[in-house]
C-alpha cells in the first residue's frame, strides 16, 4: 500500500511493475460460508459480524485485539533497520520500542487458537474456517498450531495494500533484480550452489559456475538441505539439527499452471479464490486450495482471451516422502486432477 516498504522501493529505484488493487482481495468459499475479504477492515468486520448467529460484540472484541497485535509487527515489516541481522542501531531502535511490544507478551509462544478461546470464539464456525484457511496460506499451518503473535499479524494482508501482480510475481522479481544491477551488485541466475563452507571473515560458495566468496549467506532452504550442503552430519550442529527435527512433518505443495477462456460475466479484474470442500476435514491434499486468475489486461501470457489461473494446495511431506518415487508422482497426480 502506500507508503510501505514494497512501495518505497518501486518509487526510489523506477522498479517497472504494475499493479492491479482488488476488491475482494479474495473471496472464500467453504461449506455454507462465502464470504468476500474487502481492502477495508471495517467494512470486513462488520460483514462478520452480519452472518447468520455471529456473536457481534466477541468478533469486534476479537479484532481490536488482531490490530493491536498487528500495528505493533507490521510496523518492523515496513523498516528494514529493525530486522535481523542487527546492528547497533537497530538493536537500539528495538529497545526505544519496548513499551510497543506490551500487547505481543501474552501470545508469544501460544497458538491462534488460544486467542479465539480468549474471546469465546474457537467454536464458532465461519471465522474458524476463515482463520484455518488464512494460516494455511500465510503460515502454511492450521490456526492450532500457527503462534498467534504472527497468525494475528498476517491477517492484516487484506489490509494493508494487497495488489495483483500484473504478469505474474516473476515480473516483480524481475523488477527487484534489475534495480539491484542498476546499483552495482551483480545478479546471477541458474548457477546452483553445490557446496558451501565457512571461512575466516565470510562464506565460500561452491557454484556451477565457479567459486563465490561472501560475507554473508541468506539460505532459501529447509533446515536438512543445510546440512547437506555445509556437508554436516546429523550431531554437528544442534541448532541445524532442532530446526530439522521441527520441521521433519512439514508442508509441501501441489499445484497447478492453466489457462482458461473466461466464462460470461466474468469481470475484468483479476480474481483471488480460496475454497474448501469439506470444513470438517484437513486442509490439504485438494479439500483446500488457492486459486489466482489474471485479468483481462494481463495480455501475452495465454493465448488469445483466456486467462491463467495459479492453483495450489498443500500436501504433508510425511505421507508423500513415504512413497517410492513412482507413487510419488501418482499421488500428486491425484491430487491435481481429482
Amino acid at each position: 500500500g502506500p507508503g510501505q516498504l514494497f512501495d518505497r522501493w518501486i518509487r526510489r529505484y523506477g522498479i517497472d511493475v504494475e499493479l492491479d488493487w482488488l476488491d475482494p482481495v479474495v473471496a472464500l468459499r467453504a461449506g455454507n460460508v462465502t464470504l468476500a475479504v474487502p481492502p477495508d477492515r471495517g467494512d470486513f468486520v462488520e460483514r462478520i459480524c452480519a452472518l447468520p448467529g455471529a456473536p457481534a460484540a466477541r468478533v469486534r472484541a476479537f479484532f481490536a485485539e488482531q490490530r493491536r497485535v498487528a500495528n505493533t509487527l507490521w510496523a518492523l515489516f515496513d523498516d528494514p533497520r529493525l530486522l535481523p541481522p542487527f546492528g547497533a542501531r537497530g538493536l537500539w531502535a528495538h529497545l526505544r520500542r519496548t513499551p510497543r511490544y506490551v500487547p505481543l507478551l501474552a501470545w508469544v509462544g501460544r497458538p491462534l487458537t488460544a486467542v479465539l478461546h480468549k474471546h469465546g470464539l474457537a467454536d464458532w464456525s465461519p471465522l474458524r474456517v476463515w482463520l484455518d484457511g488464512l494460516c494455511q496460506i500465510t503460515v502454511q499451518c492450521s490456526a492450532a498450531e500457527a503462534e498467534a503473535p504472527f497468525a494475528l499479524a498476517t491477517m492484516d494482508y487484506y489490509f494493508r495494500g494487497t495488489a495483483h501482480v500484473r504478469h505474474g510475481i516473476g515480473a516483480l522479481a524481475t523488477g527487484l533484480t534489475d534495480a539491484l544491477t542498476r546499483l552495482g551488485a551483480e545478479v546471477r541466475f541458474s548457477s546452483r550452489v553445490k557446496g558451501l563452507q565457512p571461512i575466516p571473515g565470510g562464506w565460500r560458495a561452491e557454484t556451477r559456475g565457479g567459486p563465490i566468496t561472501a560475507r554473508r549467506v541468506a539460505l532459501n532452504l529447509i533446515p536438512q538441505a543445510a546440512r547437506r550442503l555445509l556437508g554436516w552430519p546429523e550431531g554437528a550442529n544442534r541448532g541445524l539439527d532442532r530446526r530439522a527435527a521441527a520441521v521433519a512433518d512439514g508442508w509441501g505443495a501441489a499445484m497447478l499452471y492453466l489457462a482458461a477462456e473466461p466464462p460470461p460475466g466474468a469481470p475484468d479484474k483479476p480474481q483471488h479464490l480460496q475454497c474448501v470442500l469439506d470444513p470438517s476435514r484437513p486442509l490439504q491434499e485438494g479439500n483446500h486450495i488457492f486459486c489466482s486468475i489474471s485479468g483481462a489486461a494481463d495480455r501475452g501470457r495465454a493465448p488469445g482471451r483466456q486467462r491463467t489461473l495459479t492453483v495450489s494446495t498443500h500436501v504433508p511431506m510425511a505421507t508423500l516422502r513415504a512413497l517410492p518415487e513412482a507413487e510419488q508422482r501418482a499421488y500428486i497426480a491425484r491430487i491435481q486432477h481429482g
